[in-house]
Formats: C-alpha cells, structure tokens, sequence
C-alpha cells in the first residue's frame, strides 16, 4: 500500500519572545488546500538557528496542528522535536513523520 505525503520546509533564525510567525495567512490557506485536493497529509518541517541547510533545532509537525494561526510557540512545538541529524521514518499506523 502506498502512503503519500508533503513536507514545506521552514527556516528561521531565532523565535523571537518564544514563538516565530511560520507562514502567512495566505500560504497557509495554500498549503491546507493542497492537502484537501491530493489528500494527503502535509507536514510543515521549522528549522531554527545554525544554517537552512543545518539547523540547529527541527521540528517537524502536521499541518493539521499548526493551521490555526501564522505564529506558533516553541513550545507547541516541542512535542515535534527532531534531531536535525537523525534519518526521517514515516509511521504508517500513526500517520506521523519521526
């Protein structure tokens, strides 16, 4: 069985005042109709700090839980945590990008 989805990545320096604005309304409305029309699950990858090409932090979250707002905290994202070096898995059971 084939299982599709997207990454967007994201890169930001630092969060400022603990939170970064990750994408503007409009991109937002653009990424989640995407995700209607291919049904798939998009995730929305955030480098922060170090290079794009070699944050220091990732976070690596579904669409679905960040949509709501352009700005999101660090702190809602700690639970999307990533090791920058660390091989990507995606679970087909849970649907979650490790």
């Amino acid at each position: 069985m084939n299982h599709r989805f997207a990454i967007e990545c994201k890169w930001k320096q630092e969060f400022k005042n603990g939170k970064i604005e990750w994408a503007e309304e409009k991109k937002i409305r653009v990424y989640k109709q995407f995700q209607k029309e291919k049904r798939m699950i998009v995730f929305i990858a955030i480098g922060i700090g170090g290079e794009p090409s070699n944050p220091e932090k990732l976070f690596v979250t579904p669409l679905d839980k960040i949509c709501m707002h352009c700005e999101v905290y660090e702190s809602d994202l700690l639970k999307y945590n990533h090791k920058p070096t660390r091989r990507f898995f995606y679970d087909t059971v849970q649907l979650r990008l490790w």
